[in-house]
């Protein structure tokens, strides 16, 4: 019997959660209805145009960089194989005997 409080909890969240719904609150003047769903005004992105030579250029400087990126995590990655495998030889070594 030690769970009937939370069941008793649920169901009256449940039952709040119910009552708050735009279908059933109190209406004041007709129906609200419409403005739980109404569109908001949105507008249009206007994207900036950029000359072919200088996008050219922004995505060489973008390439360059995940390039030294990615060789340096791979030399970090090499790194850290090396040394565990530098360890694990020299443990191996150690307590062979």
């Amino acid at each position: 019997m030690s769970g009937v409080g939370h069941i008793i909890d649920m169901n009256n969240r449940m039952r709040q959660n119910r009552s708050m719904k735009s279908s059933k609150r109190q209406k004041f003047q007709g129906s609200n209805r419409a403005l739980d769903f109404a569109m908001k005004n949105t507008t249009e992105v206007c994207f900036k145009e950029v000359p072919k030579a200088e996008l050219d250029a922004i995505k060489n400087t973008i390439l360059t960089k995940v390039k030294s990126v990615q060789k340096r995590e791979s030399i970090i990655f090499i790194s850290v194989i090396v040394i565990t495998i530098m360890t694990s030889i020299y443990f191996y070594a150690k307590y062979a005997n």
